[in-house]
């Protein structure tokens, strides 16, 4: 796990062109990922302990997870004053509702169904180590649609992180 952290590291840490301003934006960043990662241990470790005590699908434990973002998230958004009713926008463009809904797919819905999946047939630690290599999976589209130039960080941290999944099948 410690291997994959240090080339999710490596890749994160080695973009260019980082002002003093965007280090104040980063340190915020920084304390909403570990929010974000709390949340999401947490979110797995009950989990797991939910499918330990019965059956549970995938799909409906994808369901209620959710839903409960949705009861939790929508109330705190409209006090936030940051929700606008998106369907004036996807009214005025077709395109943008689709991309949000191929979003959503496969983001939240297949995203957490298999990580719920995989959580229920593995160790969860094991389960979150996988999942947390996103920044190395994202390399290929980060070049090919964005056409960001990859620096050797990059390549090096991600053939790290990739053996240090790999380690965790062979341990």
């Amino acid at each position: 796990m410690v291997v994959t952290l240090l080339g999710n590291a490596l890749v994160i840490g080695g973009r260019q062109g980082i002002s003093s301003k965007s280090l104040r934006i980063i340190g915020r960043g920084i304390l909403f990922a570990f929010f974000g990662a709390c949340g999401q241990g947490g979110g797995l470790i009950t989990a797991k302990i939910a499918f330990n005590e019965g059956t549970m699908n995938g799909l409906t434990a994808t369901f209620v997870r959710i839903l409960s973002a949705l009861i939790f998230l929508i109330p705190i958004a409209g006090l936030g004053g940051r929700y606008v009713a998106p369907w004036k926008i996807y009214i005025a463009d077709k395109k943008v509702f689709g991309l949000t809904l191929l979003g959503a797919i496969l983001g939240p819905y297949l995203g957490i169904t298999f990580s719920l999946i995989a959580i229920a047939h593995t160790k969860v630690a094991v389960a979150a180590t996988i999942m947390a290599i996103v920044p190395i999976i994202m390399l290929p589209l980060m070049k090919i649609i964005y056409k960001e130039i990859l620096n050797w960080r990059a390549y090096a941290g991600a053939i790290i992180a990739v053996a240090g999944v790999a380690l965790l099948f062979h341990v």
